[in-house]
């Protein structure tokens, strides 16, 4: 079957937030590391779970004011060591968080400040990065010109459609790939259905889906594909905790093998930097 959909694997591999499952890092003076064993456990399951589908994968890497650090020391450096030696390539995942639940994205010196600092602890652990993703689909339009000066080629924050201005998260109802204006950064979105702004109906989200619901998504999407006699892009979102988790493991894995026999194809980051570079 040829190849109709193109898909970046996405695997948030955000620690445990004091909101359960709603992600949430605000600095916490004196506040608690990650419990080590459990994001070993994490880590464990996300790497055996894309060898078990047996595709590349992207993983985020956290850096936030709560744990600012954290994440480019040790021992999460040799779980990323492990990743990059199982085929798995690191994004750079900043989550700006605030006390009163807004985040820092609205200031283009800030991010400035963490998407420098975030790349310069990166290759100081020699860990490279692929791509970005901003904390709950964030933006500031400044981000696609740090991005290149940082040499991320990709970015996989947009959700289109998606309005929550609390969160700086505001997109276009565009669900292209395409490289950002004057630069070359692609931009590839997580895949939408076109009908709502719903994150547990009309998004490729598989903690917030079902199996049914991911494979309405897929069919709109296919539709959208067919109609336009163009091949599409787009990231399948997937968590570290949900991968730990059998059910939600298993629903991964699940619509992995539903989208290879109907029409996609799961590529790499670098496949989707270097086959969508102007």
């Amino acid at each position: 079957m040829e190849t109709e959909i193109e898909v970046v694997w996405l695997i948030d591999a955000d620690p445990p937030s004091p909101l359960g499952g709603r992600a949430f890092y605000p600095e916490v003076v004196g506040g608690a590391p990650p419990d080590p064993v459990l994001m070993a456990s994490r880590f464990i399951a996300l790497r055996s779970a894309a060898a078990e589908a047996g595709v590349s994968a992207v993983v985020t890497l956290h850096t936030s004011p709560r744990h600012r650090s954290t994440f480019f020391s040790s021992p999460y450096i040799d779980e990323w060591r492990a990743c990059l030696d199982a085929g798995i390539a690191l994004a750079l995942h900043p989550h700006e968080d605030q006390e009163d639940g807004t985040n820092r994205y609205a200031d283009a010196a800030h991010l400035a400040r963490v998407v420098t600092e975030g790349m310069a602890a990166a290759r100081a652990a020699e860990l490279p990065i692929a791509a970005f993703r901003s904390g709950t689909f964030a933006w500031n339009a400044a981000l696609p010109r740090l991005l290149q000066e940082a040499g991320v080629p990709l970015d996989l924050s947009p959700g289109p459609g998606l309005s929550m201005p609390e969160k700086n998260a505001v997109w276009p109802a565009e669900a292209d790939t395409a490289p950002y204006a004057g630069t070359c950064v692609i931009a590839v979105p997580i895949g939408w259905s076109g009908r709502g702004s719903d994150l547990g109906r009309d998004y490729l989200f598989v903690e917030r889906m079902d199996f049914d619901s991911l494979i309405a998504v897929w069919d709109a999407i296919r539709a959208r594909v067919q109609r336009r006699a163009c091949k599409a892009v787009c990231n399948l979102l997937s968590h570290g905790f949900g991968l730990a988790d059998p059910a939600w493991r298993s629903l991964s894995l699940r619509f992995l093998d539903h989208i290879r026999a109907h029409g996609g194809a799961v590529i790499s980051a670098a496949e989707a930097t270097h086959a969508h570079h102007p």
